[in-house]
């Protein structure tokens, strides 16, 4: 393994253990009830979720089901996020750190904590009239590319996790959209 590889691998276990403190989410929640580790997971992400525009407005049965989807995503200072013109599927939520979006155009973003990134590739999910599911979708081509500022601690969901919800409550599907037309007007 070359030596800048260890050091990144090496730091970033190491900030992940005391960000963690050696908790490890996963082995907790295999360990509870179901319907446990369900309130569990709510209580640790229903703030975040009620507090980013695109899930606000959302009926706490689905964000109890997006609690238990949510993905942690840990990015180092200086780690690309997703490129442009990459297929895009994930929708990113910033639990602590800065990430810079940059645009073809060649404008830059900041955007920090309870911010989202990443939802152009939801326009096709989020229509109407789908029925399709996600992994039958055109696929998305990332307009700007994501990177880390400073070391961020990220949580996302794909778009199979959201067709999930969608599948679920139908209605969901209309509320993000609405959401998703003002966060983009």
């Amino acid at each position: 393994i070359p030596k800048y590889l260890r050091v990144k691998i090496r730091k970033f276990m190491e900030t992940l253990y005391e960000e963690k403190s050696g908790f490890d989410e996963k082995e907790v929640l295999a360990q509870l009830p179901p319907a446990m580790a369900q309130d569990l997971l709510h209580h640790m992400y229903k703030k975040l979720l009620v507090d980013v525009p695109m899930f606000k407005k959302l009926e706490d049965g689905a964000i109890t089901m997006l609690c238990s989807l949510i993905k942690p995503y840990f990015a180092m200072q200086g780690d690309s996020i997703y490129f442009q013109e990459e297929v895009g599927r994930e929708v990113y939520i910033i639990m602590q750190g800065t990430i810079e979006i940059s645009f073809a155009d060649g404008d830059q973003e900041e955007i920090q904590s309870g911010k989202t990134f990443g939802e152009g590739c939801l326009k096709e999910l989020l229509r109407k009239s789908s029925k399709v599911a996600a992994a039958e979708l055109k696929p998305h081509l990332r307009e700007d590319t994501a990177r880390a500022l400073t070391d961020s601690d990220l949580k996302f969901f794909t778009l199979a996790d959201l067709q999930e919800v969608f599948d679920c409550y139908p209605q969901v599907r209309e509320t993000m959209s609405e959401m998703y037309v003002d966060m983009n007007k």
